[in-house]
């Protein structure tokens, strides 16, 4: 279900690539985004199958090993499209370019996937996941599978995994930040948001359920596992992709409301020619960036007539209480 979900959307916004709510919305970004939320679904899969399905042995290694690069890369992909995906449009809307490339943007997000990556080789070659039949302690009769660690622990490769979640996440909340006055139409910072946060409150719930679980339960092991895991794969996507679908067959019924229209933006400068890439401009004229360091200096200048203006006005003020006194003093009769 979560990958024919990510799959319908990502149809969808490759058919509507060139509506121009979707293209405001860089639908290759959003793309991207369904194919992380697949990638993240598949490791349901990867947990949901033993011997009795008609997997051998063999098999099911190799599911246990794809399991962690399933979650892992799948996550690190949904919110290194959505991070990049901002990244963009903040670069854009405050002026530092005329025009942003899509390989400027993603090379932080690379960075982190490569990193991942490694550590998944690493944990993959000396300490990989098999899969492990032992018996079940609360019925020595019965037999439970599941996959474990051959060698050691997992938790070294586990926990710099994690850290480099804590990382992608705070960055993504702060780039949120940064571009929450940005209409929805570009950024969607509130769906996102709630996203983040179902994400958060998914590890809050899942993460002592599952620790505290004995490990004879099996089936509420791999039932939280599978909440958990569904909710990750499609929560971003369901949240940022589906209100653009409600939208557009809004919009097809009854039509285009006229509290669709952008927000203007504020021109300091004066200068009504000014082009942003990627949105076509009401006037033609000179196209050009605007430098935040032109805002400092006319703000300052506005400052400085101001407080000019005001002294200007109190002596003002105060020529004219002296000339008032003077006439009443000269209008007095003389003892």
């Amino acid at each position: 279900m979560a990958i024919d979900n990510a799959t319908g959307c990502c149809l969808w916004i490759w058919l509507m690539r060139n509506n121009k709510k979707i293209l405001a919305s860089q639908p290759e970004f959003l793309c991207v985004l369904c194919f992380g939320s697949a990638v993240t679904a598949a490791s349901i899969a990867m947990i949901s199958f033993d011997e009795s399905y008609g997997w051998s042995v063999n098999a099911l290694a190799h599911g246990c090993k794809a399991l962690p690069w399933c979650f892992f890369i799948g996550y690190l992909i949904m919110y290194g499209a959505i991070f990049s995906k901002l990244s963009r449009t903040n670069q854009v809307f405050s002026f530092r370019r005329k025009k942003v490339e899509i390989n400027r943007v993603v090379r932080p997000f690379l960075v982190v996937l490569m990193l991942s990556i490694t550590v998944l080789i690493i944990w993959t070659a000396i300490n990989p996941l098999a899969w492990v039949r032992m018996e079940n302690k609360n019925d020595p009769l019965a037999t439970s599978g599941k996959c474990k660690s051959v060698n050691f622990s997992p938790l070294p490769f586990f926990i710099t995994l994690m850290v480099m979640i804590v990382m992608v996440t705070i960055s993504l909340l702060a780039i949120l930040w940064q571009t929450k006055d940005i209409q929805d139409e570009f950024v969607e910072s509130n769906w996102i948001f709630y996203g983040i946060l179902a994400h958060l409150q998914a590890w809050v719930m899942a993460l002592p359920i599952w620790f505290g679980i004995d490990s004879g339960s099996t089936n509420a092991i791999y039932l939280t596992a599978v909440v958990f895991l569904f909710i990750f794969s499609t929560a971003l996507v369901v949240l940022v992709i589906w209100p653009k679908i409600f939208m557009w067959a809004h919009t097809k019924i009854y039509g285009e409301s006229n509290n669709s229209k952008m927000r203007p933006r504020i021109n300091l400068s004066g200068d009504k020619h000014v082009h942003i890439s990627g949105l076509r401009s009401s006037q033609e004229g000179i196209s050009h960036p605007i430098q935040p360091d032109t805002y400092k200096e006319q703000v300052s200048l506005l400052f400085a007539e101001n407080s000019e203006l005001k002294k200007e006005i109190l002596e003002l003020k105060q020529g004219q209480k002296t000339q008032l006194g003077n006439s009443q003093g000269e209008e007095l009769p003389h003892s």
